[in-house]
């Protein structure tokens, strides 16, 4: 019976021992991945935070953008208008943060246009803006035929004026040429069908506007 009683003892001396250990043992986040590691830390008490990535980026040309998150401020310049890009630190052209998970607002403003709003980043997780560009347009008119048709290039679109008219059009006027366009300053060409005659230009696009500009 004593050995018996000797030996409870011993047990419950080395499960108090043992609690007490484990009380002791620091805990917190053991992931060396994360951004709060404790080279200290014997358990993982599910602390742990990471950096995720946000990409903010236009799906058609426009004015250049800056975008602001907190103190960092990156540059939207260039678009993506068939498929988003690769997001990530290395996607070209587009505003890439890399900031610890959470949510954050942001601003964003261009030329002839302005965004605001929160954007979600997750552990390890890249979240992608599109910073919707609201279309305008330019209409490019002429008054006489004396140089015939006048072909009008901006980027790679292209156009011709066939008919002339007597006063400032609307966009879309028949016998005129119309592009629509993101914000932002173009350049034109223009070009007569009869002659050697040449026009070039400017435009400002402004978003849900329209510009007309008369070639002759």
């Amino acid at each position: 019976m004593k050995s018996i009683n000797l030996f409870i003892s011993f047990l419950l001396v080395t499960i108090v021992f043992a609690v007490v250990a484990g009380c002791t043992r620091v805990h917190g986040c053991t992931d060396a991945a994360a951004l709060n590691y404790n080279a200290n830390a014997k358990v993982n008490n599910g602390s742990c935070q990471y950096n995720g990535h946000a990409t903010f980026y236009f799906n058609q040309t426009g004015a250049a953008a800056t975008v602001k998150i907190g103190s960092q401020t990156e540059t939207v310049s260039t678009s993506y208008p068939l498929n988003a890009p690769v997001c990530g630190t290395n996607a070209v052209g587009c505003a890439n943060f890399t900031l610890p998970e959470g949510s954050y607002a942001y601003t964003a403003s261009s030329a002839t246009a302005s965004w605001g709003g929160n954007v979600v980043v997750g552990p390890n997780i890249c979240t992608e803006v599109l910073l919707n560009q609201h279309t305008g347009s330019l209409v490019f008119w002429m008054s006489t035929t004396i140089h015939g048709g006048i072909i009008v290039k901006i980027g790679n679109g292209s156009g011709t004026i066939f008919d002339s008219i007597p006063s400032t059009p609307t966009c879309g006027y028949n016998g005129c040429v119309t592009f629509n366009l993101g914000p932002g300053l173009y350049n034109y060409m223009g070009y007569g069908t009869l002659d050697s005659a040449v026009w070039s230009g400017s435009a400002m696009v402004v978003g849900d506007s329209c510009k007309a500009i008369q070639i002759q």
